[in-house]
């Protein structure tokens, strides 16, 4: 037990939440005259095309009355148009997504309180509805109704008809280019067709979510009549109802792929009305890279094992990856395999270089840095596997002959639920994903895979670790040559490095499942703890801890901040690419820089070590933390509760100590080269470096505790912090830093999809006024509210006066939300030297005040 050890409070008090303040822009809208001239052929068009559909249906084996999807773009949002869909028997919402960007015109265009033009773009919405001839005919007449007589109110949950109609900028259906312009499905084809030989292409498609059953068989027969007209085949279907998902993996001849790439719009199954998209397969991938010939290498160093202390045989975490070496000394007797479709017997131990990896790094972290290995087993499920192409160069890829999704749905399913060959593990509170998919680069609509950590995570109250993906992996263009850049200054290596990434951050965003708001995602750091020396073909970038060139940055779903956090994530050399500005990576997996691991070695030895780099490395390690922070929590409650903590709120707990330390401490230099506020950098570069073992324990000048509880909207939960010291004549730097988390259930077919939030409020906070480095309101748009505060100015205060902190409840995408749990972390601290040199125990004196508090009554810990 620590010497100083984290406090639960004692109590909280019941009130009603706060009121929030805010507002969308405003903007000039066309008459109805004008609209009416624009929107009229539209809807004329529309129903003509349908009526030519439903002949052309007629005459079709299926004979299946076709639906079509239809796309609503507005300018600004029409949330009343949620309740018109209600209202319409046959309208059912598909999707509905946020448009930045869109450029003004005579007819929309911003503008100020007192009604001037304002310089700007628009936003909007995409709304996407499933309709059929009874809906759309319905739409039109109020269309109709509504162009003659504007002030006509119709019936109840239809008047929200005319905001749309009037805030409609385009009317159209879904087409071909929806389907495939943003999926990068013709790049997947086109490089399957420059491999030798006659294999089938296999590739997703993802359907609209039909919310009724009968509907979902339809669309299935529509889709598998189509793939079989192209002598093609569906090899499985995955359907999820609880995130809206319903998708096919199937398999086309090559010549039918040929046609896709060739002119993909002539081709009847780009225009199949059930399909949302078409997307690849088995893109995740991870080469390994032995060094160039040329360059000189040293040996892999056999590392020492570890002395094995008792070991629960209860994991905390789990990984899905590539399947590990388990007889590795580092790894030996700390595993728990499950392989349940026998991926072992095709997965030879020198191809199991990505698993071994992460496992090592989930139970010792950096072994260069010495930590202790984690108490408890890890279990791993295989994911990836091996692929030698025609060099024998290895990758672990995920599998192209079955959907991802499925794949991890059964998986997390088989580790939470348990089968009829497997029971399920209840201990286990966090899964680490150290990967990301670089074909569903996060734009502005959540992946399904997020979708899905998003619900298991709230139904199962588990915390998913994640990457948040790699980019730049052959180099970074840093604007001048080799020679060039090695005479510069670190100041300003670091300064064209940073520089160079913020101009290229529109193409190294999100990797799916990153975006996931539930969860953690991480990015890298440029650090590890291996010791190298710079030479003239081999530098480094930088030297400081600062964001990794190959991490993914933010922002995340609905602006949120993401990555949450980052860590080490490796380092690596950089050399000349002859005749470029582009410094190109050093393959080097077998010595230093990087983040030292297990690895099988080339002859499978059980104790060799190599070196890895990147956002895989960065998750892991902090899921190696995540179990050490539970160890702690778990600690504080039998100590000071007699019980083990509960089960709903271990990972929320988990979760909020991650991110709790987290901060920047360069940030002059990240906001001077990236030319933007330094309150700004938070929106980019997420929360911070979480310093993880100051968050595990106090010290006498920090305070940190701990709240938990449950809210119900509108409800609000109010903590006191007692700071009984005298601020009034002494300017003394005081610091409160407060971390709340949180799972909320998701609707997946509203752009909003957040359907509870929580958020914090300040209350008597004259004694820390100033925001440190944040924007309050991008600090809410997850599930994960982190903000400091400071002062150092003399104020009144009394000391028996203190800071309260108050946790609110409202619905957000839904109007009728469950109880929500929550985990609050404050930490409260004075100046270190401050409180050596007046001989003030800030930790002390505060927790004697907590100690003296009523015990909590109106929350249960055993529940």
């Amino acid at each position: 037990m620590a010497e100083r050890p984290l406090i639960l409070f004692k109590k909280f008090e019941e009130a009603t939440k706060a009121k929030r303040s805010g507002r969308g822009s405003k903007f000039s809208q066309p008459s109805i005259e004008k609209q009416m001239s624009k929107l009229s052929p539209r809807f004329k068009q529309l129903q003509d095309a349908l009526d030519k559909k439903n002949i052309a249906v007629q005459n079709s084996p299926s004979g299946i009355n076709p639906d079509s999807a239809l796309v609503l773009e507005t300018v600004g949002t029409v949330d009343s148009f949620y309740s018109v869909i209600k209202n319409i028997k046959e309208l059912e919402l598909m999707l509905d997504i946020t448009i930045d960007g869109i450029p003004i015109d005579e007819d929309f265009y911003l503008i100020d309180d007192d009604g001037n033009f304002k310089e700007g773009d628009l936003s909007g919405k995409l709304y996407c509805v499933m309709t059929n001839k009874t809906a759309l005919n319905q739409l039109i007449s109020l269309w109709k109704q509504y162009a003659q007589n504007p002030k006509i109110k119709f019936d109840l949950g239809l008047n929200g008809v005319k905001e749309l109609f009037n805030q409609l900028k385009e009317i159209r259906y879904w087409n071909a280019q929806d389907r495939i312009d943003e999926t990068r499905v013709v790049d997947y084809w086109k490089e399957n067709l420059e491999l030798d030989g006659d294999k089938e292409v296999n590739f997703e498609i993802e359907l609209f979510f039909r919310n009724t059953i009968q509907h979902r068989i339809n669309s299935y027969s529509i889709v598998s009549e189509a793939i079989n007209n192209m002598g093609g085949r569906v090899l499985s279907q995955c359907t999820i109802p609880e995130i809206m998902y319903h998708a096919l993996l199937v398999t086309l001849p090559r010549k039918q792929i040929e046609s896709l790439v060739n002119n993909y719009e002539q081709v009847a199954l780009t225009r199949v009305d059930d399909i949302m998209f078409f997307r690849p397969v088995g893109q995740i991938a991870f080469p390994f890279h032995l060094p160039d010939t040329d360059q000189e290498i040293t040996p892999m160093i056999p590392h020492k094992t570890p002395e094995i202390h008792k070991i629960s045989e209860a994991p905390i975490v789990a990984v899905l990856d590539g399947f590990p070496m388990q007889n590795h000394s580092l790894l030996s007797d700390r595993l728990i395999i499950d392989d349940p479709d026998n991926w072992a017997s095709d997965y030879v131990v020198r191809d199991r270089v990505h698993g071994t990896a992460m496992t090592s790094l989930v139970i010792h972290g950096d072994i260069n840095s010495n930590n202790s290995p984690i108490n408890s087993k890890v279990y791993v499920r295989p994911i990836l596997k091996p692929v030698r192409d025609f060099n024998d160069k290895l990758s672990e890829c995920a599998p192209d002959d079955v959907l991802l999704i499925d794949l991890i749905h059964t998986a997390v399913r088989r580790i939470v639920v348990g089968d009829e060959h497997s029971k399920a593990l209840s201990s286990v509170k966090i899964i680490n994903l150290s990967f990301g998919d670089p074909s569903r680069v996060f734009i502005n609509m959540i992946s399904p895979l997020a979708r899905l950590l998003d619900w298991l995570s709230y139904t199962y109250k588990i915390l998913f670790i994640i990457s948040a993906g790699n980019h730049n992996q052959h180099g970074i263009d840093v604007g001048v040559s080799f020679d060039e850049f090695k005479k510069l200054t670190p100041d300003i290596k670091e300064e064209l490095v940073l520089k160079s990434l913020n101009d290229n951050s529109r193409n190294t965003r999100l990797l799916s499942p990153a975006e996931s708001i539930n969860n953690l995602t991480v990015g890298a750091l440029f650090n590890d703890f291996s010791n190298v020396v710079e030479n003239e073909r081999f530098i480094l970038p930088y030297n400081q801890s600062l964001p990794s060139p190959v991490s993914a940055i933010g922002l995340g779903y609905n602006r949120s901040i993401k990555p949450d956090i980052f860590f080490n994530g490796g380092r690596k050399f950089i050399r000349e690419l002859i005749g470029s500005t582009i410094m190109g990576w050093i393959p080097a997996p077998t010595r230093p820089p990087g983040c030292c691991v297990a690895t099988p070695g080339q002859n499978n030895e059980i104790n060799e070590v190599a070196y890895s780099f990147g956002t895989s490395d960065a998750a892991a390690q902090v899921s190696h933390n995540g179990v050490k922070c539970h160890s702690v929590i778990d600690e504080i409650f039998l100590t000071q509760t007699g019980e083990h903590v509960p089960d709903k709120y271990s990972a929320l707990l988990i979760k909020a100590m991650l991110v709790h330390g987290a901060s920047w401490s360069n940030n002059n230099i990240i906001a001077n080269a990236m030319e933007i506020p330094e309150n700004r950098i938070f929106r980019w570069l997420g929360n911070g470096i979480p310093d993880i073992s100051r968050v595990m324990e106090c010290a006498q000048n920090r305070m940190t505790l701990i709240g938990y509880g449950t809210l119900q909207k509108g409800a609000a939960h109010v903590y006191e912090l007692p700071i009984p010291f005298n601020f009034t004549s002494e300017r003394f730097f005081r610091k409160l830093t407060v971390t709340l988390s949180y799972f909320s259930p998701v609707i997946s077919s509203k752009q909003k999809y957040r359907s509870a939030h929580l958020w914090f409020n300040i209350e008597n906070n004259n004694l820390v006024p100033q925001r440190v480095n944040t924007d309050h309101n991008v600090v809410q748009r997850g599930t994960i509210q982190h903000e400091s505060f400071y002062g150092d100015k003399a104020t009144t205060w009394n000391p028996t006066d203190s800071i309260k902190i108050k946790v609110n409840c409202r619905d957000d995408a839904e109007s009728k939300i469950p109880e929500i749990e929550y985990a609050l972390l404050v930490s409260f601290e004075l100046a270190e030297e401050v409180c050596e040199k007046l001989d003030i125990d800030v930790y002390e004196i505060i927790s004697t005040k907590i100690r003296e508090l009523v015990p909590i009554q109106t929350i249960n810990p055993t529940i």
